[in-house]
This record gives structure tokens, C-alpha cells and sequence, in this order.
């Protein structure tokens, strides 16, 4: 059974999961950043939205909500561990992330993602992001926050 949390996780529970995911990414998230600082940066600033099965941490959003001049949220994270997929994890945590956003006064949330990954980018689509623009081989998507 999975229980979901918000801001639970410690910055070594984002770190392991998070190198546990790194190959899921397109490209891999490691060529990007240093995950270690990424886990650090997401611990402070982020709001996390959490899956758990019992004490292992399967899947997370890492979201910003600190744009109030736009009161846009942008998510800078979406992972779910490969044995977890399909069983509607990530469906559940982008919820949560849209419920806080309502809750908050936010009107949109954004996001960016590598247009290669065609099944992420699929799953956005289907949870009604849409393009706003795209630059080199990245697309940006964002969604309206219905009150």
C-alpha cells in the first residue's frame, strides 16, 4: 500500500531515490546536475509531493511555488521508481501538486521536459499540460489552475 506525504522526506530519502531514477530521464539526470546538490536544493526549497511504500520513498514531485508575481508554481521534478509505473503514482502526486496550487492562490503551474521523452511528455498531455513553447530539444508546458 502506498502512503502519500508532503515535505517528509529527508534530503538523503530524495538523493538515493533520485539516483535510483537517474536512468529514467532523458537525458540521464546526473548529466545535468549533481544529484547530491540537486537533493540538497529540492530538500530546502522545494515542496515535495510523496509516495511511500513502508519506509522507501517511490515516487516524488519536487514543485516551486514562490513566483507570486505570476503565482505560477513550476515543477522541477517527476519520478517514480520503474517497479512502481503504472499503478498511478505519478497521476496521484501531480494532483497533489494541483490541489496545493489551488489552495495557495496559484493560477498556473509550468514545467520543462525533453521533447524526446515522448511518454512523459504523453502523460502531461493527458493530465491537460500543454505546450507553451519549446526551445532546442526541450518543450515547456504549463497548465491552468481551475478555482
Amino acid at each position: 500500500m502506498i502512503d502519500y506525504k508532503v515535505k517528509q522526506a529527508s534530503q538523503k530519502d530524495l538523493y538515493l531515490h533520485l539516483e535510483k531514477c537517474n536512468h529514467l530521464f532523458v537525458p540521464p539526470l546526473s548529466d545535468i546536475v549533481n544529484l547530491n546538490d540537486y537533493a540538497l536544493k529540492l530538500f530546502e526549497k522545494a515542496y515535495t509531493f510523496e509516495a511511500w511504500d513502508k519506509t522507501e520513498l517511490v515516487g516524488f514531485i519536487g514543485a516551486y511555488f514562490t513566483d507570486r508575481q505570476t503565482n505560477k508554481g513550476f515543477i522541477s521534478n517527476v519520478s517514480v521508481l520503474e517497479e512502481y509505473n503504472n499503478k498511478g503514482i505519478a497521476t496521484q502526486l501531480l494532483n497533489m501538486t494541483k490541489e496545493y496550487a489551488k489552495n495557495n492562490e496559484f493560477d498556473k503551474i509550468g514545467l520543462e521536459v525533453n521533447a524526446k521523452n515522448r511518454n512523459v511528455v504523453a502523460f502531461y498531455k493527458k493530465n491537460k499540460f500543454e505546450i507553451e513553447y519549446e526551445k532546442m530539444d526541450s518543450l515547456f508546458m504549463q497548465i491552468n489552475i481551475e478555482k
